[in-house]
C-alpha cells in the first residue's frame, strides 16, 4: 500500500465516523446549544477544545520520551553493576583445586534457582553446556566448560538481582560473559545471556596432586646416597 492508497483509506475512515458522530442525537442536542451561546462563551470553549487536543497530541509523545529517557537513566546507573558482576566473577583465579564434579547436578540447581524468581514460562530460556568460550583466558592444562542461561524480557532491577546471585549462589562456577539486549516491543526491558564457566583440571592430574599420598612421599623425601664402589 502506497502513501495516496493511505491517505485515501484514513479520509475514507474519517468521513465515516463524522458521518456517525452527525447522525447521533446526543451530538446534534450539544451543537444546538453550543450555537445559542453567545459568542465570548462559543470561543471559550473552542479554545479549550483545541487546548486539550493539543495537550493529548503534546502528552501522549512526551510521555513516551520521558519513559525511555528515565530507562536510559537506569541503564547507565546499572551499567556499572553489571560490569562488576563480571568483575566478581573472574575475580577468583584459585581453580586448581576443582574438579569437574556433576555438571548436570549444576545444571538442576540453576535452574531451581532461576525458579524462585516467579518467572513466567516466556521469560525463561534454555539453560545450555558447552565448551570454553572462544575469548577464555583458561590455559591448558585447565579445562573449561560453559553454561549459558536465556532470560528474556527482564528489567534492569531483575537482571542485577539474577546476576549477583548466579555468583553468590554458585562459587564453583565463575561468571565470563553476560549479553544484555533491549526488547523492541517493550520499554525497559532486556533479553539477557549469562554465561557460568566450570573451571577444572583432568582427574589424572588432579590425582597426582592430592595430599597423602604416601608412596610419593616418601620417594619424595628419601635421602640421597652415593653409591659405594665396590657396589
Amino acid at each position: 500500500m502506497n502513501f495516496d492508497d493511505l491517505k485515501d483509506q484514513l479520509l475514507e475512515n474519517w468521513d465515516r465516523i463524522k458521518s456517525k458522530i452527525q447522525e447521533d442525537p446526543s451530538f446534534n442536542s450539544i451543537k444546538e446549544k453550543y450555537e445559542t451561546l453567545p459568542s465570548s462563551a462559543q470561543k471559550g470553549i473552542l479554545a479549550t477544545i483545541i487546548f486539550l487536543v493539543l495537550f493529548i497530541l503534546f502528552y501522549i509523545p512526551y510521555g513516551y520520551f520521558e519513559a525511555a529517557r528515565e530507562n536510559e537513566q537506569k541503564y547507565q546507573t546499572y551499567k556499572e553493576a553489571i560490569s562488576d558482576l563480571l568483575k566478581v566473577g573472574k575475580a577468583d583465579g584459585n581453580i586448581a583445586q576443582f574438579t569437574r564434579g556433576n555438571l548436570e547436578s549444576l545444571k538442576t540447581r540453576i535452574n531451581s534457582s532461576l525458579q524462585s524468581y516467579n518467572l513466567t514460562e516466556e521469560q525463561l530460556g534454555p539453560i545450555n553446556l558447552g565448551p570454553k568460550l572462544q575469548n577464555s583466558l583458561s590455559k591448558p592444562p585447565v579445562e573449561e566448560e560453559t553454561f549459558t542461561i536465556q532470560l528474556k524480557k527482564l528489567n534492569l532491577d531483575q537482571i542485577v538481582q539474577v546476576g549477583s546471585d548466579l555468583i553468590r549462589n554458585f562459587d564453583d562456577l565463575k561468571m565470563t560473559g553476560i549479553t544484555v539486549n533491549s526488547v523492541n516491543d517493550k520499554a525497559g526491558y532486556f533479553d539477557v545471556e549469562f554465561k557460568l564457566s566450570k573451571f577444572y583440571l583432568p582427574d589424572a592430574l588432579v590425582k597426582e596432586e592430592e595430599p597423602g599420598d604416601k608412596t610419593k612421599d616418601r620417594r619424595k623425601n628419601r635421602p640421597f646416597r652415593k653409591k659405594d664402589k665396590n657396589g
